[in-house]
């Protein structure tokens, strides 16, 4: 039996709708493509499931098929080993995770290869070396989604360079308001992250007005402090996008106050980035 066969076997047997089955954790039309084995449904949105029906994972994973258990706790490992090695910057660990969907028989192998690639890109800075249809396949499977999880939401901020301006706008939006009233810290820091992104790019093609929304969004999250770099982050940004509709403003002091903290918390490397980032600034504000 699939997960999506066993997760309607439960439903059905607690007589509810697919609505009332879950809840605020995924939309009903995601949910109901994933009891039709059209949608994979992620981790965490599964555990959120049984923990919301009081069932006990334990029992719900004892009573799926053997293949249908092992290539879920298989992706599940992978896609632990690829966050890590990135986050790590870890060429070495990433090309030993993509030899090893290689020689599995994952049935989404082709699409796991093509992210790998790209991860290795990322962390290369160079994507001159993706050939034309590893970057089609990436770009196309986020860009299309009609319902996001949150491991596409991850894929998403992970590659948001991959696509042009207008195309960034628009998808993050629809993530923004996808997400919005999401509790989940990590979907935070997603979410976040995705913003300073956005705030960045727009400043760099002098598109201030873009930014407006993205500002309010981040303002409409939570303040907690396992958001401190990326609120940093994004107020390094907001004071370049106040400054440039605001010239008798001198932003500089509070973007080197920004730069100063990043440096005190050990992370030097982002702090050299925010200084190469201000130059670029209009109205000579940092001259």
């Amino acid at each position: 039996m699939s997960i999506g066969e066993l997760l309607k076997k439960y439903r059905v047997a607690q007589m509810k709708t697919q609505k009332q089955w879950v809840g605020n954790i995924i939309s009903p039309s995601f949910y109901a493509k994933v009891e039709k084995n059209i949608h994979r449904i992620t981790v965490e949105d599964l555990l959120a499931l049984l923990h919301y029906n009081k069932i006990l994972a334990i029992d719900f994973f004892n009573k799926l098929d053997k293949k249908d258990k092992t290539n879920y706790e298989f992706k599940k490992e992978i896609i632990g080993q690829i966050i890590e090695a990135f986050y790590h910057h870890s060429k070495v660990e990433l090309k030993q995770v993509r030899q090893t969907i290689s020689s599995s028989d994952l049935p989404d192998k082709d699409e796991q290869l093509a992210f790998i690639t790209g991860y290795i890109a990322l962390l290369d800075d160079d994507f001159t070396g993706l050939d034309e249809q590893t970057k089609a396949q990436i770009k196309n499977r986020l860009f299309n989604i009609s319902d996001f999880d949150r491991d596409n939401l991850y894929l998403y901020c992970n590659f948001m360079s991959f696509y042009d301006l207008d195309s960034n706008l628009m998808l993050s939006k629809r993530l923004i308001n996808h997400f919005k009233n999401d509790s989940d810290i990590a979907v935070q820091k997603a979410i976040l992250s995705i913003i300073s992104n956005l705030l960045m790019f727009c400043i760099k093609a002098d598109r201030y007005d873009e930014t407006i929304f993205f500002i309010e969004a981040a303002q409409q999250i939570d303040i907690n402090p396992d958001l401190t770099f990326y609120r940093g982050a994004i107020a390094f940004f907001k004071s370049l996008i106040t400054s440039h509709y605001q010239p008798q403003k001198n932003g500089k002091e509070d973007c080197q106050i920004i730069i100063d903290f990043f440096n005190l918390i050990g992370m030097e490397e982002y702090s050299e980035q925010l200084k190469e980032f201000i130059p670029k600034t209009k109205n000579g504000l940092f001259d």
